[in-house]
């Protein structure tokens, strides 16, 4: 028989349970390869829709919960490492609100990481990328590195 203290045990260990399946499945939805079976992630072109990316900006009516939608799906992007989606989604949340000291903060710093990644391969668009950070928080706490990464670049 089961009294108060044992049956609260077992419904913390039961929710902490689902918690963490929920978790796991949601990394692996992420993770695993499509089923086509080709290896790739990637969905080809011509059957791509904005409803298949779960990483895809929802349209709201309201800006401002488009805004935060954006930036919640910039900020799982920059956790699992796809800099370059973080960055559109930043600039769609910053195409809704240029005001927004957050959201610039957050397109700045993408800006930066994902220029400091691709410099070696690609110079044009790392030069882009510097520069787009200089002009969003040209005093920030990267701004002397930016400079410096274009000045080595030209």
């Amino acid at each position: 028989m089961l009294n108060k203290t044992k049956a609260n045990l077992w419904i913390k260990i039961v929710a902490w349970g689902l918690a963490i399946s929920f978790a796991l499945s949601m990394t692996l939805l992420l993770i695993l390869p499509n089923p086509s079976g080709n290896g790739s992630n990637e969905v080809p072109e011509n059957t791509r829709s904005e409803s298949d990316n779960p990483l895809t900006p929802t349209t709201d009516t309201s800006s401002e919960s488009a805004i935060e939608s954006a930036v919640g799906q910039g900020d799982l992007a920059m956790k699992n490492g796809q800099i370059d989606q973080a960055v559109t989604f930043y600039e769609k949340a910053y195409e809704l609100d240029k005001k927004n000291e957050d959201v610039i903060s957050k397109l700045a710093n993408a800006c930066f990481t994902e220029a400091q990644e691709i410099q070696e391969s690609d110079q044009t668009k790392a030069k882009t990328l510097y520069n787009k950070y200089l002009e969003l928080l040209p005093d920030g706490e990267h701004s002397e590195q930016a400079k410096s990464a274009l000045e080595e670049l030209e």
